[in-house]
Parts: structure tokens; sequence; C-alpha cells
């Protein structure tokens, strides 16, 4: 199965790390990927196309866009993946070997994934970051970030095959691991991804918006709940 990614820019990105944000449980990894890009005015470099992949074009400022996408900074330094649609099973390991393949052949340093885990307690405060490393180097990050280590469980998708293939070919995968609600886009979830990733990588990036809208969101689901006498079903809320 061919999935194949369009450079459109020439850029160095030697050293860089790159930044898995394809969606996850809650949309955690999408939205926080999604902040990094607007926040640290990323500008795009490429993007992944496949047959398995939605015949979509997404259309900003009325131009067309492939629905994932790789965006960098300045000093190229940071790529982030931004991805507006969850990849088939079928095209999950193809798709994170080719991610794999382009971050070797850039010579990025290292590649962070980031994965929602559902909420055991849906009223948690503050929830935890935890992370599995693919390597001596990268366990050593997470826990220099003060991550809890993830020691036991499954992690499936595109995140669990850049850990696997990360082990057996040496390059540094860090997954960081968020606790998130299932049913809903969790902007919280999302913003304590962002808090990790200023730990882990030295970034600045301001988390206050999203911490708000994610307390905003869940307001907004505990009043429609409590009005609809459902306080078990899930109500799909769109991110906006």
């Amino acid at each position: 199965m061919d999935v194949v990614i369009h450079n459109f820019v020439d850029v160095e990105l030697k050293g860089a790390t790159l930044i898995d944000g394809t969606p996850t449980i809650g949309l955690v990894s999408t939205i926080a990927a999604n902040h990094l890009i607007s926040s640290l005015s990323l500008r795009q470099i490429a993007a992944i196309d496949s047959v398995e992949f939605p015949s979509i074009t997404v259309i900003y400022e009325g131009k067309p866009q492939y629905p994932a996408r790789f965006y960098t900074n300045s000093d190229g330094k940071l790529v982030v993946l931004f991805s507006e649609f969850t990849p088939q099973p079928r095209v999950v390991r193809p798709l994170a070997n080719t991610i794999l393949n382009w971050a070797r052949e850039h010579e990025c340093a290292r590649i962070v994934t980031m994965e929602g885990i559902p909420l055991k307690n849906s009223h948690m405060e503050k929830p935890e970051i935890f992370c599995v490393g693919s390597t001596d180097r990268a366990r050593g990050e997470g826990e220099r970030a003060k991550f809890k280590p993830f020691t036991t469980g499954v992690i499936a998708g595109i995140s669990g095959v850049l850990l696997n293939e990360g082990r057996r070919r040496g390059i540094d995968v860090t997954a960081m691991l968020v606790g998130a609600h299932p049913e809903i886009p969790d902007a919280r979830g999302a913003a304590e991804l962002v808090g990790g990733l200023n730990r882990l990588l030295g970034l600045h990036v301001d988390v206050t918006l999203l911490k708000e809208k994610g307390k905003q969101m869940e307001r907004y689901i505990k009043g429609v709940r409590t009005q609809a006498g459902q306080t078990e079903k899930p109500i799909p809320v769109m991110y906006g």
C-alpha cells in the first residue's frame, strides 16, 4: 500500500523534533497540534497522501489543502504532523513507517507522538501525563520532563507502530499519554499535552486559552446532560 509524502519546500530539518498529531481519543493530539501550529505560526512544508485516505480537500483562506500535512518553524527544529481524519486500521502501519522513513531521511532527532487514554474519573482536576520511550534516551527525556512511566498496558494505532519500529530501528520515539474524555473533544487534555511538550522540548507555548475552552466545554456538557436527564449517555459536541 502506497503512502506518499509530497515535499513542497526544501527545508533543513537535521536535529528536529517531529510531533505526531494524528487524531486519538478526545481529539487531544489534534487539538494540541493545531494549537502549536497557530501559536508558533508554523508554515506548511509537506503533505501525506494515499489512495486509502478520504477523497477530500480542506479549504483554508480559499486555498485547497491535503487533509494530512507537515508544518515547521523558522529554524526547522520543530515539525508538526496535523491530520484532519483518523486513518483506517489497514493504513496505520504503512503510514507510521512512512513517517519514520521521512523523519530518518531528514535526519530528525526524535519523534514525539501524543495519545489520549480514557479517563477513569471524568472529574479529575488535572489529567496526568504518562510516557513510554522506544529507547533509553527517550525514556530518560520523559523522566526529566516529570512524566510518569507507563509500565503496563496496550498502545494501539500509529503510536504503537512508531514505538515498536522506533525500538527496532534505534530511533528515539516518545509517546505522551494523557487522560481524556472519550466522548467529547477534550481541550483540557490537549492543554496538558502542550504543557508537557513545553517541558520536554523547552517550548514556551501558552495554554491558558486551551484550559479555559476545556472548562467551558465541561460546563456545557454537564448542563446539557442535566437538562436532558442523561447522566450516562454521551452527548456529541463539535470542537470549534
